[in-house]
């Protein structure tokens, strides 16, 4: 029982203990002026919470689940859904074709997509789709009578297949996007 205690009391200390530097396996040093922050703080910190953007009396949201654009300081691209913020890291996480972790201090302009492309991709998934699926239905029965309906039944199911994918694909791809609005720059400023 008590090993079992001391085992729990060993994890909560490393997860939301002291940091420790990874070179000198000593405990980091700070001069008392940093915001500390435990890694379980830091992993619990991401929201769902809307980005405002703020100049002066005007405001704008970007809300969790839209697409966004970012462009950084050092000149990245990053195109993707956004996903949550942190208040306390000041970083914003963007799902893209990898997960994107930004701080406000590296975003230098950020603009929402506008639209979708969910019919275009849809009709070009369904058409691919059962074009592939007949061929395919085709090529596998070697008997003549059920070759055509195999065939067929491939190619409807091919053609449903693709149809789902695309819509997917086209609903999380925007046509375009907005005016890019510069952040930092005396500009705009995200407050949360």
């Amino acid at each position: 029982m008590i090993r079992k205690i001391i085992s729990i009391l060993l994890v909560l200390g490393i997860v939301c203990g002291q940091d420790y530097d990874s070179n000198t396996g000593k405990p980091k040093e700070t001069s008392g002026n940093e915001e500390k922050v435990s890694r379980l703080d830091g992993i619990l910190s991401f929201k769902k919470n809307p980005i405002i953007l703020k100049k002066s009396d005007d405001e704008i949201l970007i809300n969790p689940g839209e697409n966004i654009k970012v462009i950084t300081i050092d000149g990245n691209l990053v195109i993707g859904m956004y996903y949550k913020i942190s208040i306390l890291k000041k970083e914003i996480i963007v799902s893209g074709k990898k997960k994107n972790n930004i701080y406000y201090k590296d975003i230098k302009e950020i603009s929402r997509g506008i639209g979708h492309k969910s019919v275009e991709y849809g009709t070009t998934g369904a058409v691919l789709g059962t074009l592939g699926g007949f061929v395919l239905g085709m090529i596998i029965v070697r008997d003549d009578a059920y070759r055509g309906v195999m065939g067929a039944l491939f190619g409807v199911a091919g053609g449903i297949s693709g149809l789902v994918v695309g819509l997917s694909t086209g609903f999380s791809t925007p046509i375009d996007f907005e005016e890019s609005i510069l952040v930092n720059n005396n500009e705009w400023e995200i407050v949360n």
